[in-house]
């Protein structure tokens, strides 16, 4: 990654912005800028970057850490134990009027006591400066993102061929994650879920003890890290048979699915990839049971914008990067979920997951 370029094309941002200081604690905005993620904790670590340098600030011991993972050249202002950091901060900063740019993932305790003691500062939050150029993946960020599905699509070939028939959503999540490890995926920052007949209905649950049974839909999302770069992958599988319902809900969130792939187009809106699924699931009678946004957007974080959702009216730019997960869950009896990882090209969308669209049966 050029780390560099992205740290000028950031002070670019603020000179034109106005923001004097663009500060970021440990969190996927510093890996972003920097390459480091850093470790958030009391003492603290941060990137303080001015409209003509960057500035690392951080407690003396962790001096020879930094140097051994920032390829970057910085000013760095060390602290020991026995000081301040944010009065080492003053004496190298200008004090009076500025206008202060904070990172979202920021502990209140930094922003309160950076308050304090640069009172006459302006302060906003850093993504005005860093949504607009994480958004928009390069190349080689679209490769990491490609490889971490592959790799996560082995796994789940793998727990489908090892069956699901019998075994607890627990015991099939942890079985997902072993093959996801042994892949070679940073389970550290990931996710995965299995939900089984009624509590694939429960858009976001906690798996459970709770056997799965022939003729369950069993929702499977799951996605873990790549190089810094995070997948997110649903299918549905069947086990043993699926009932007509199953089938005709099926149908519909896969044609869901693929509506809203077909509507990504360089100039469209976000809020309208949304309505090209959701048209679908609503004319289908189902719209009641539609009850999340379509996706949102992937890099280092899950979920990061842009968001497709009614209301964006954000315009679709080449390297946009995101989620299509229509889903129908019907309380009580099961849901459906598809979703594939998107980037939209001047082509249309390309899909970063190769795992195809057709039902699924597994023993």
């Amino acid at each position: 990654m050029n780390y560099e370029q992205r740290i000028s094309n950031a002070q670019k941002r603020m000179k034109e912005q106005g923001i004097d200081y663009l500060i970021l604690t440990p969190s996927t905005d510093l890996l972003y800028l920097t390459g480091y993620r850093g470790m958030l904790s009391e003492r603290l670590t941060c990137l303080i970057l001015t409209q003509d340098e960057p500035y690392f600030v951080l407690p003396q011991f962790e001096m020879d850490t930094l140097y051994t993972k920032l390829s970057l050249k910085v000013t760095c202002i060390p602290w020991e134990e026995t000081e301040s950091p944010y009065e080492k901060i003053e004496r190298v900063l200008l004090d009076g009027k500025k206008t202060a740019a904070i990172g979202a993932y920021a502990p209140g305790m930094v922003m309160y006591r950076f308050q304090k003691k640069f009172s006459g500062w302006e302060w906003t939050l850093a993504n005005d400066i860093l949504d607009d150029m994480r958004m928009i993946k390069s190349v080689e960020e679209e490769s990491c993102i490609k490889e971490s599905h592959k790799r996560c699509e082995k796994a789940l070939y793998r727990l489908y061929e090892h069956g699901l028939q019998g075994m607890t959503e627990v015991e099939a999540m942890n079985l997902l994650e072993t093959y996801c490890k042994q892949e070679g995926l940073n389970i550290l920052n990931g996710f995965n879920m299995v939900a089984t007949g009624p509590d694939g209905a429960l858009q976001h649950y906690d798996s459970q003890a709770v056997e799965i049974k022939r003729g369950d839909p069993v929702i499977i999302d799951f996605g873990y890290e790549y190089a810094g770069y995070i997948s997110d992958i649903t299918r549905t599988p069947i086990v043993g048979y699926a009932s007509e319902e199953v089938k005709e809900v099926y149908s519909i969130v896969r044609e869901a699915n693929e509506a809203a792939a077909r509507a990504v187009k360089i100039g469209e809106t976000c809020e309208n990839i949304d309505r090209a699924a959701r048209e679908v699931i609503e004319g289908s009678g189902y719209g009641p049971y539609f009850t999340h946004r379509l996706g949102h957007g992937i890099g280092l974080d899950m979920h990061e914008e842009p968001y497709m959702v009614e209301g964006n009216k954000r315009i679709l730019q080449d390297g946009y990067t995101f989620s299509d997960e229509p889903g129908i869950y019907l309380p009580g009896k099961f849901g459906i979920r598809i979703e594939d990882i998107l980037i939209a090209r001047p082509d249309g969308a390309h899909k970063l997951n190769d795992l195809p669209h057709e039902m699924v049966i597994v023993d």
